[in-house]
């Protein structure tokens, strides 16, 4: 069964998706109502939270399949855990997808800076798929 998953950070780079599921993968804009993201402390990706009000920008993969999932949840690790949440898509409206939120418990890992998608492939890509 083909599932989405709204992307906030390094998943966003088609290069990281694509090195993790063996696969380059369509993706559209989208957005994360009601939540909010930022570096996480001493790293070079984000996490994300609810957090009422807030717009987080991203991409939307529409076509991933459970193995993809496997994958991508060994890769997420335990600080996350993978929920449905509102996406507004430019097109289509309000829709729903599975999102990697940081649990509860480790929001304090949470930095005060904004997570920049062009800042961490001009400065970390290359060193990041090279530990993928």
């Amino acid at each position: 069964m083909k599932q989405s998953l709204f992307v906030y950070g390094t998943l966003e780079v088609s290069e990281v998706i694509s090195s993790l599921i063996g696969r380059k993968k369509l993706s559209s804009t989208a957005f994360a109502l009601d939540h909010f993201r930022c570096l996480l402390k001493g790293q070079v990706y984000p996490g994300m939270v609810p957090y009422l009000g807030r717009v987080t920008s991203g991409r939307l993969y529409v076509d991933l399949t459970d193995s993809d999932f496997e994958i991508l949840d060994h890769f997420e690790g335990s600080i996350y855990r993978r929920e449905k949440i509102n996406v507004y898509l430019l097109k289509e409206g309000v829709s729903t997808a599975s999102a990697y939120i940081l649990k509860n418990k480790n929001s304090h890992l949470m930095s005060d800076e904004p997570w920049n998608r062009q800042v961490f492939i001009n400065q970390h890509l290359n060193d990041y798929l090279a530990k993928i």
